[in-house]
């Protein structure tokens, strides 16, 4: 069982606050001229080469204890960072930034949905009505935009984004089970910056080399840094499900900070939708506190296979066997 306290969460309320405000430093730069994908590549470059640096200077790579594993995850998490940021910035270039944050923040129901599909975790009734909550908040959220309707691109490119948030948080759980959150958090980075350069090689290159856009390029990208360091080493103290969930920080963060500095602002029903929203995520993080190490359980799964819903497993933490029934009844 890894450990739980206060520095955790505040290193993941930290992380989520940093990239609340990339949101909206992403906004002011699309008006000052910059493109989603360029903006990204130049993000995830500028935080890769921080992270390098701070992971330079404690000890040299060869004396790291980087296995191949290690650098196969970092890649693989890289990749669904790049992916989720790619797709989220692209959606904040045509929808509000507090509703963009607001459905990628439904990462912790992918990650309970595919802890119940991959290790047949139960669910039990408390989850499947947080599951209906979320998705009745989301629903109001995109179906009640203020005056124009809210571009539908961008919400599937959101809901994409989410998707490949919660992998991207079940790969940096098992990274941090395994080694340093410094050393996590710079191969994560590096990760997303080759599978960016694959993407388009000259990117962050334009974008670095003209300002004022590369001000926000520097800015988000040093935010970056330090979020994912913080992310990492509050993982690292966490659960999976309770991590992501954390992060509720970000969608308000967001909100408030694109309606003091951008002006917008949600109307009636969707703030009633993202309450919902943020409710929902919260209590299924809330019932899934004190869960297994990843490495040994699913992120749902407690010790002896009990399911929370069922107060019963509080008494008979192991299920009864043939005689033991025959002898109740």
């Amino acid at each position: 069982m890894r450990p739980t306290g206060r520095p955790g969460a505040a290193a993941l309320i930290g992380a989520a606050s940093g990239l609340g405000s990339v949101s909206v430093l992403a906004k002011l730069a699309y008006e000052a001229g910059s493109q989603p994908v360029p903006l990204f590549a130049a993000r995830v470059d500028v935080a890769a080469l921080l992270l390098a640096v701070v992971g330079a200077r404690r000890r040299a790579i060869c004396e790291a204890g980087i296995e191949a594993r290690h650098i196969a995850l970092g890649g693989l998490g890289g990749a669904a960072f790049a992916g989720a940021g790619m797709a989220e910035f692209e959606a904040l270039s045509r929808a509000p930034a507090a509703t963009v944050v607001l459905l990628v923040f439904v990462a912790p129901v992918w990650v309970a949905l595919a802890s119940w599909m991959l290790w047949r975790t139960a669910i039990g009734w408390i989850r499947c009505g947080l599951f209906a909550l979320v998705l009745a908040g989301t629903g109001l959220l995109v179906a009640t935009p203020d005056r124009h309707q809210l571009d539908d691109h961008a919400v599937a490119l959101a809901l994409v984004a989410s998707v490949l948030s919660a992998t991207f948080f079940l790969i940096m759980a098992r990274l941090v089970a395994d080694m340093r959150p410094r050393r996590a958090s710079c191969l994560l980075a590096i990760g997303a910056a080759l599978c960016t350069t694959l993407v388009s090689a000259q990117a962050a290159a334009g974008e670095l080399s003209s300002f004022p856009r590369a001000w926000y390029a520097i800015s988000i990208g040093a935010i970056t840094a330090l979020a994912l360091g913080l992310l990492c080493a509050g993982m690292g103290q966490t659960s999976v499900l309770s991590g992501s969930a954390i992060v509720g920080a970000e969608p308000v963060v967001a909100a408030v900070l694109s309606w003091l500095v951008l002006g917008e602002v949600l109307t009636t029903l969707q703030l009633v939708g993202a309450t919902g929203v943020l409710l929902g995520v919260t209590m299924l993080s809330v019932r899934s506190l004190g869960l297994a190490h990843l490495a040994s359980a699913s992120p749902l799964v407690e010790p002896h296979g009990c399911d929370e819903d069922d107060s019963h497993d509080d008494v008979l933490p192991e299920p009864l066997d043939a005689t033991d029934q025959q002898t109740v009844g």
